[in-house]
């Protein structure tokens, strides 16, 4: 029952490939907060903690999270003439920056359907709950497990499918940049303004990470 000695561990660990690269397509489409790749971030930053952010995620909303997320990228870009389905195709021999949108070759790619990895989602997230502490086993019923397949893409896709309809920049001066990976968010200053926030700042930032 640990991710270990998983029956569906190879399977959910590809799933968890398609949800990245699909949430890599979606941040790169919508404004929201996450930033998959931290390197830039090197001055003038605050960190802060989304407080117990797997366990708190409403389990039952992430599905339609994910549902909602892909609706809107398809009627940003909708499909071609004669396809009927979105695909992501992964490339074999784990050579994930060549993991991609679209029907590839199957000699050289696994493919999956958007709906073939929202069923798998589905799996690991109401299927796969069970952790073993010491020599008893403990079902988890709330939020998303730590350190499943894909429990950092569900935390991620719930997050982002809310941040993305937040007018942001009626809530934060020009100055202020706010960024998340994960359960962490950076807060963004120019090096004058850190690592200290004058009132207006506090008074923006404090409207905007509840919303």
């Amino acid at each position: 029952f640990t991710q270990a000695s998983h029956p569906l561990r190879t399977l959910l660990r590809k799933g968890g490939r398609c949800l990245s690269l699909l949430l890599r397509v979606y941040t790169h489409t919508f404004v929201s907060l996450e930033i998959l790749d931290q390197a830039h971030l090197v001055q003038g930053f605050l960190r802060l903690d989304i407080d117990r952010m797997f366990p708190s995620i409403i389990r039952d909303q992430v599905p339609s999270a994910w549902q909602s997320l892909s609706d809107r990228y398809d009627a940003l870009n909708p499909l071609r003439r004669g396809e009927t389905a979105r695909f992501v195709s992964l490339a074999k021999g784990n050579a994930r920056d060549m993991d991609c949108l679209g029907m590839k070759d199957q000699r050289y790619y696994d493919t999956f359907s958007i709906s073939e990895i929202h069923d798998l989602m589905k799996v690991d997230l109401f299927l796969n709950s069970f952790f073993q502490l010491g020599h008893e086993l403990w079902e988890q019923f709330s939020g998303v497990a730590i350190g499943g397949a894909m429990s950092a893409q569900n935390a991620d896709a719930y997050l982002v499918s809310i941040e993305s309809l937040v007018p942001w920049g009626q809530f934060l001066p020009a100055h202020v940049k706010l960024g998340r990976f994960r359960d962490n968010i950076f807060l963004h200053l120019p090096p004058s303004r850190n690592p200290t926030l004058d009132g207006q700042d506090q008074v923006c930032v404090g409207r905007a990470l509840p919303t």
